[in-house]
Parts: structure tokens; C-alpha cells; sequence
């Protein structure tokens, strides 16, 4: 719930302008939660397949792992970006550009690799029946990644 505008500080107009809102704020955080618990789903899902002694001719367990650990990180970052706009306004932009594209780069050559993985002739996760699962998650990350 909004705290009461009536109980909040007065602020100048400058201070306004350099801050988070509350719903953008409750935003990162509400998106930064739902990610996390997301990670801990798919983290038990993979967990099982490691159990289970899921293999294949690729490492894809390991490229789904990193994989959703850099959308965790992507999250993390931008939940960070809130104590920059609080306390650190003027590295705003300069964070907001670094974290951008160092995690974009990332992405790409994460998702570039995990091409070149899926597309080689030792790729049989899709014939086996306890990876066939995992295979078709890594084309979903491949064509949620590209666009």
C-alpha cells in the first residue's frame, strides 16, 4: 500500500525529479521477487534432472544454470539501480549505462555459444526422453533471448 502523501516530507522540485517513485520502485522489487522465485523453481526442476542422471551429447544443463543465473544477476542489477537514484544520483547514468551493456554482451555471447551448442551434430537432447524437456526450454531461451 502507497504510504500517505500527508505524513510524507515536503521536497523541493530537484529532489522529486532525481528520485524513484513508489510504484516504480515497488515495481523492481515485485519483478526482482517474482525472478527469484522462478530461479528457485527451474534451480529444483534442474536439480531433479541431476538426480535423475539426465545427460546428453551437450552440456545443457550447465547453459540453462548460467543462463538463469544472468537473467537473476540482470534483476539484481536493476533493483541495485534504486540505491544509485537514492544515494548515488549523479552515477546514474553512468551505472545505468555500464550495467547495460556489460549484461547485454554477456547475453549475447551466452547466447551465441548456446547456438553453436544446440546446432552441432552432438546434440541429442532432443531424442532422449528425460532431456527432451531441457531441449525445448534452451530453444524457448534461444527465441525469448533474440527478440
Amino acid at each position: 500500500m502507497p504510504p500517505n502523501p500527508a505524513n510524507l516530507p515536503r521536497r523541493n522540485f530537484a529532489e522529486l525529479r532525481q528520485g524513484l517513485n513508489y510504484g516504480e520502485e515497488s515495481g523492481l522489487i515485485s519483478i526482482f521477487i517474482c525472478d527469484v522465485a522462478l530461479f528457485v523453481i527451474f534451480m529444483a526442476v534442474f536439480a531433479n534432472c541431476i538426480y535423475r542422471g539426465a545427460r546428453c551429447g551437450i552440456p545443457i544443463l550447465m547453459w540453462l544454470l548460467v543462463h538463469l543465473s544472468m537473467l537473476v544477476a540482470n534483476s539484481l542489477l536493476k533493483l541495485l539501480s534504486v540505491c544509485f537514484v537514492r544515494h548515488r544520483y549523479a552515477y546514474r547514468a553512468c551505472y545505468s549505462i555500464l550495467t547495460s551493456l556489460s549484461d547485454n554482451l554477456a547475453m549475447i555471447c551466452w547466447l551465441i555459444y548456446g547456438n553453436t551448442l544446440y546446432f552441432t551434430d552432438k546434440n541429442d537432447c532432443g531424442l532422449q526422453e528425460e532431456t527432451r524437456g531441457l531441449n525445448t526450454l534452451m530453444l524457448f531461451f534461444f527465441v525469448m533471448g533474440f527478440f
